[in-house]
């Protein structure tokens, strides 16, 4: 499997290389790029969980358009399921000690965490607010999309909503979010939430908390790899514009 996904990055304006994953014993595939505009002094870090952000959603052209001078890498989760990744420190532990020193050592550091934005789609949401829930010394951005914020602890279905309520009941973190979700994300999960409320429950909470937070319900969008692509442009163009990040509904 990661033969082929390598195969398939080779195609993409992207390069692909692999790093030791030490927490799972494996090769990780990893997809990096760096935007025409690039400047070492001066840039952004996005870093994208999962591997639909290569080909179907295409993060590169979107960051190519709205990141101005930014680096991004994609990380391969080919290898793991939705469960095995939500809300789970054994993941966060992966991309702390093994995708982030690799991108340090390619980039020669990383830049501060108020210039590195984390994100994802579907579990890819909760998975990107939970690394910088609990390393917000690296990610200090979130871009959520169409997030499975339903989901329990270690990626179970109990107790709902677990993550949203670890960040009411903690202090304001160095957090920026940028959160979208389709307006017609009205299926039920399997613990009986429609999708789309626990998003909503999110905004409350970030707000109620003082976070600086753009939510977006996108009209007519719905839970797939089109939706996601057509909204992750306003997502890394709201992310890179830093004097207009403000607190907002």
């Amino acid at each position: 499997m990661l033969a082929l996904l390598l195969a398939a990055a080779l195609a993409a304006p992207v390069e692909s290389f692999t790093i030791k994953d030490t927490t799972y014993g494996i090769d990780r595939g990893i997809w990096f790029h760096r935007t025409p505009r690039f400047r070492a002094d001066d840039y952004r870090l996005f870093v994208f969980i999962g591997d639909w952000y290569l080909e179907e959603i295409n993060a590169a052209a979107a960051v190519d358009a709205n990141g101005g001078s930014a680096a991004m890498a994609i990380v391969s989760t080919a290898d793991l399921r939705p469960g095995d990744i939500v809300n789970r420190a054994r993941f966060a532990q992966m991309i702390v000690t093994d995708v982030m020193p690799a991108l340090r050592a390619r980039l020669g550091g990383l830049p501060p965490p108020d210039r590195v934005i984390v994100g994802g789609a579907s579990f890819g949401g909760p998975t990107s607010t939970y690394l910088a829930f609990r390393h917000p010394e690296l990610f200090g951005n979130v871009i959520s999309q169409s997030g499975a914020f339903w989901r329990g602890n270690k990626g179970t279905s109990e107790p709902p909503e677990w993550l949203t309520d670890q960040l009411r009941r903690s202090p304001r973190l160095a957090i920026r979010f940028y959160v979208e979700v389709g307006a017609e994300e009205k299926q039920v999960a399997p613990n009986g939430l429609v999708f789309i409320e626990p998003n909503r429950h999110l905004r409350d909470v970030l707000q109620a908390k003082g976070y600086t937070l753009r939510y977006v319900e996108v009209p007519g969008a719905k839970h797939n790899p089109e939706h996601w692509r057509a909204a992750l442009g306003p997502a890394i163009d709201y992310m890179s514009q830093r004097d207009k990040l403000r607190p907002s509904g």
